[in-house]
C-alpha cells in the first residue's frame, strides 16, 4: 500500500510456509494495515482497492467465516480509534503503484513515483490467522 500524499510506500513478505494461501485475504489485510497506519492522525480515512471483493466486505461488514476473525479485528480498531474509514474500488490500470509494491516492483514504482519512499512492515500477529 502507498500513502500518495506523503510518497510513502510499504511492502511485506508473505511467509511461504504460512498456511495463509488466499490472495484475497491479503488484498483485504493491507487495506486493513493501511487504515491502521493511517489511523493515528486522522478522523476519517479513504483506501482505494483493485479487488471488488474487499471493497464488498468493507460495504456490507460481511465476510465468509475465515475473513470474519480480520473483519472483526479491525472494525474494533475503527471504534477505539474513534475512526470513520471508507474503502472505494479502483480499476488495476489506476493502481499502478501499489501493485509494483506489492510485486516488489519496486523499479516500476521509483519510475511512476520519483520520490517516493518504500518501507517494510509487518502486519499485526492477531491479523495472521486465516486457514488455507
Amino acid at each position: 500500500y502507498w500513502f500518495p500524499e506523503l510518497s510513502l510506500g510499504f511492502q511485506c513478505h508473505i511467509p511461504q510456509d504460512n498456511k495463509l494461501q488466499h490472495i484475497f485475504y491479503f488484498k483485504d489485510l493491507t487495506v486493513t494495515c493501511a487504515i491502521l497506519d493511517k489511523s493515528y492522525n486522522t478522523a476519517q480515512l479513504v483506501v482505494y482497492s483493485d479487488n471488488q471483493n474487499t471493497v464488498d466486505i468493507w460495504h456490507s461488514l460481511k465476510a465468509h467465516a475465515p475473513y470474519n476473525k480480520l473483519l472483526i479485528f479491525m472494525i474494533d480498531k475503527l471504534i477505539q480509534s474513534d475512526i470513520e474509514a471508507h474503502v472505494f474500488y479502483v480499476p488495476g490500470e489506476a493502481n499502478v503503484i501499489a501493485d509494483a509494491l506489492s510485486h516488489f516492483n519496486n523499479k516500476l514504482a521509483l519510475k511512476l513515483a520519483p520520490d517516493l519512499r518504500i518501507l517494510s512492515f509487518q502486519p499485526p500477529h492477531d491479523t495472521l490467522g486465516v486457514p488455507k
